[in-house]
């Protein structure tokens, strides 16, 4: 992006996104600048260049740029690096996360909100940085769904947009009811007194009575069992529907007869996976860093994130298609 009101020589904080061959031996670079948004500019030098090892992608400092009118273009003079990454050299997740999370600042141009972008985007760097892969994967959904809402298209989590019905109200009465089922079946177990079969057990009585007129326990059946047998499940498997044609959320009742939630047009979202998302928006990074979340949840999440973020570029992005296993 050139800026005719350029000085001719600046300083600014920079994050670089990419660098690409421009001619023999130059470099054309794209970096996201703290104050200016999204610049792109000339590195000179051949392979043996010390700048060529320091303005590399992913790599963060003070960035001295030289701003040439008559040629309109911007020259890398100088670059102090504050923060290398060293550990994205490392892990094939971590450079494929970046390089996303990097393709995704170029292709919104900060999501023109400079200041904000740069804040999220290095953070999510630093972070990833500093985490294994496993959390690492989190980290990433939380860094889309928040850049959905920087773009200012993140999707209602709270409450189904055809019946007004909160998603979260029906999960905690779900789990109210599976809860209320377990504890009667725990209370029975404890009387028993046998620890041995406390595990998961619950009596049914046949009504057959032997001699001495006491009830007989014809057979045992799991927990669950009781719980699939109520209807519920201990994690419900479809909370909501995400629909693809219209990018919201929508209750399973309502989905069940709205055309825009059938058939491949549709993923599942259960109770776990819109109570994380609604965290990721109202509660800071270290509350949400610690809820525990299932791998069918993170799944759920991680289709539903690239879904709409390549929706929100209105393109498909390179390292999502090549990458997606990766991811």
């Amino acid at each position: 992006m050139y800026n005719l009101n350029m000085q001719r020589n600046f300083i600014t904080d920079a994050l670089v996104l990419s660098v690409s061959p421009a001619g023999e031996n130059n470099r054309s670079v794209c970096i996201l600048s703290a104050d200016r948004g999204i610049l792109w500019g000339i590195l000179y030098g051949g392979p043996k260049s010390k700048m060529r090892s320091l303005v590399s992608p992913f790599n963060r400092g003070k960035m001295y740029l030289y701003h040439d009118a008559v040629k309109k273009t911007v020259k890398i003079t100088d670059f102090d690096v504050e923060k290398f990454h060293y550990s994205f050299r490392e892990s094939l997740f971590k450079s494929w996360a970046a390089s996303l999370a990097c393709e995704l600042v170029i292709k919104t141009k900060a999501a023109g909100s400079p200041e904000e972008c740069w804040n999220l985007a290095n953070g999510f760097l630093d972070g990833l940085d500093l985490c294994n892969e496993k959390a690492g994967k989190l980290g990433l959904i939380r860094f889309l769904w928040r850049y959905l809402g920087l773009l200012g298209v993140q999707p209602d989590t709270d409450a189904c947009p055809d019946c007004q019905q909160k998603f979260l109200v029906k999960s905690n009465e779900a789990n109210a009811k599976v809860e209320s089922v377990e504890n009667a079946a725990a209370a029975v177990e404890n009387k028993q007194g046998n620890k041995k079969t406390m595990q998961n057990v619950f009596p049914v009585i046949c009504g057959k009575k032997d001699d001495k007129g006491i009830s007989l326990e014809c057979s045992t059946i799991n927990t669950a069992d009781i719980l699939k047998h109520t209807g519920e499940d201990s994690e419900p498997e479809c909370v909501a529907v995400f629909s693809l044609k219209d990018a919201a959320f929508h209750c399973a009742d309502c989905a069940a007869v709205n055309p825009a939630c059938k058939g491949s047009f549709r993923l599942p979202a259960g109770s776990q996976t819109l109570h994380y998302f609604s965290a990721i928006s109202e509660k800071s990074p270290g509350e949400v860093r610690a809820i525990k979340i299932s791998g069918r949840a993170v799944s759920e999440m991680k289709q539903i994130v690239f879904y709409l973020i390549e929706l929100a570029v209105g393109q498909k992005l390179k390292t999502i298609e090549s990458g997606f296993g990766i991811l």
